[in-house]
């Protein structure tokens, strides 16, 4: 579908016996995991990953059917590389057949000639935007629908108003940087809606914001001459979140391009310490100028409001940000630190080698194989992997802030950010593989919140420790 027009498969519908076979009556699916499972198969198992959004429809009688619409490829044929396979395939009707020679020479000819006006479409929006006045280091975030392009909402039949959320919990992460506030002081413009958050024109603008009516957009706040981590990716995520609203709300149809950026790295300085700091300067090799950090990527709207495809954009681009100060891929709010429920702080961390209390005390250990048992008797409690803790039954309990796991719900943005994600307690206490094995065995994740709560899950006191 992606090699040819796109289109929309539907699992959970039954087929009859007829030849060929049609739609028949709707066969509700049951393992909620599957939809994890099939986002993982589709993007390891072709090349260039596929644009593709999920959507379970539950059904009255139970279960849920799941609606996936394919977009088509704009970088050229999609190759399948899973399952042994290395070729091209293309679906016409009902049919699928291999592509030959001439058919994918054909597709990449199509592709590179819509490519090769795509500048001049992002200069014409006069994007990726380019940041204020304020000193020191800006995040922005641009983006930019693929043709065609239609217009999605008209400026002069809303206000300012109308283009902010006024309620939900992405509300507080558009609120610490500004974005509410800028948008309601938008005015209108010839393309759309446009304007920053100075209260006087001799201030400098900490935040910008340009709205087009075609779905192009362009956010930046300014983040200063010092750095931290979990500022740059808090930043970049609640422009994230508000692009995913703003696309959401006007019915953005089709595939978008998003450009995340950190600029203006000069004389910038980034605090990685842990404990007593760790300040530094980018990387820049002899004779070369490292200014900027940007990374492009092809979206499609309704996945940008999903919380797993959201959070891997901003660890991609929160790791080339430690890559251009000389440092690993980063780990705090992605895999480890504060860990947060269904409504809010949990009141706990997770490392990668134990979960601990608020005070901070060491509660469970985390074992290599996943397992989190209890410290004083070794009772399994759950699992845990890329940031998401899991009950027994495969239900998420608690996350950490940016978690990309498959467990983690579909819906998930955290209510109450806490002032420092990492977690409180850095020792890690890793269980090792000499421990002894366990019979256990993670079950798959089900993507849904358990209604067990993780201090219920904990219940520390059902338990005393020995005397």
């Amino acid at each position: 579908m992606a090699n040819g027009g796109g289109g929309t498969v539907v699992f959970g519908i039954g087929e009859t016996d007829q030849a060929p076979p049609v739609a028949g009556e709707v066969s509700p699916l049951e393992d909620a995991a599957l939809v994890g499972r099939l986002e993982d198969i589709v993007q390891a198992g072709t090349s260039p990953p596929l644009l593709v959004e999920y959507s379970p429809v539950p059904c009255a009688a139970g279960g849920f059917v799941l609606v996936v619409d394919v977009e088509r490829s704009p970088l050229g044929p999609v190759m399948v590389e899973g399952y042994g396979e290395a070729r091209y395939f293309s679906r016409t009707g009902s049919r699928t057949a291999p592509m030959n020679e001439q058919q994918v020479r054909d597709a990449y000819a199509l592709a590179l000639r819509a490519s090769e006006h795509r500048p001049r479409i992002w200069t014409e929006h006069h994007l990726p935007m380019a940041a204020g006045d304020y000193e020191g280091a800006w995040c922005i975030v641009s983006a930019l629908p693929q043709e065609p392009l239609h217009e999605i909402f008209d400026p002069g039949r809303l206000t300012p108003e109308d283009m902010v959320p006024t309620d939900g919990p992405a509300a507080a992460h558009l609120n610490m940087w500004g974005i509410d506030s800028t948008a309601r002081r938008m005015l209108r413009w010839a393309q759309g809606f446009a304007g920053d958050d100075r209260a006087r024109p001799d201030f400098h603008p900490t935040s910008l914001l340009r709205l087009h009516r075609d779905g192009a957009a362009g956010l930046g706040v300014g983040l200063g001459p010092r750095l931290s981590t979990h500022i740059v990716a808090r930043a970049a995520h609640a422009h994230l979140l508000y692009l995913a609203w703003f696309w959401s709300t006007f019915d953005l149809r089709g595939p978008a391009e998003i450009d995340v950026a950190l600029v203006r790295l000069d004389d910038v300085t980034l605090d990685y310490g842990h404990m007593f700091g760790d300040e530094r300067l980018v990387t820049q090799p002899e004779g070369l100028s490292v200014p900027e950090v940007r990374m492009r990527a092809e979206v499609q709207p309704g996945a940008l409001a999903q919380a797993r495809p959201r959070h891997l954009l901003v660890r991609q681009f929160t790791d080339r940000v430690h890559h251009a100060f000389g440092l690993f891929n980063s780990s705090a709010m992605f895999t480890a630190g504060q860990l947060y429920g269904a409504d809010g702080w949990a009141e706990h961390s997770l490392t990668e080698g134990a979960l601990w209390t608020a005070q901070p005390a060491q509660c469970a250990w985390r074992y290599t194989d996943g397992s989190v048992r209890r410290v004083h008797d070794s009772h399994l409690i759950g699992w845990a992997g890329e940031g998401v803790l899991t009950d027994i039954d495969g239900d998420t309990v608690a996350v950490v802030e940016l978690a990309t796991g498959p467990a983690l719900p579909a819906d998930y943005v955290a209510r109450q950010l806490t002032q420092d994600p990492r977690a409180r307690v850095l020792g890690d206490g890793v269980k090792t593989a000499q421990q002894p094995p366990f019979d256990e065995q993670p079950p798959d994740p089900s993507g849904r919140w358990s209604s067990t709560t993780l201090a219920e899950l904990l219940d520390v006191r059902a338990t005393p420790p020995p005397s």
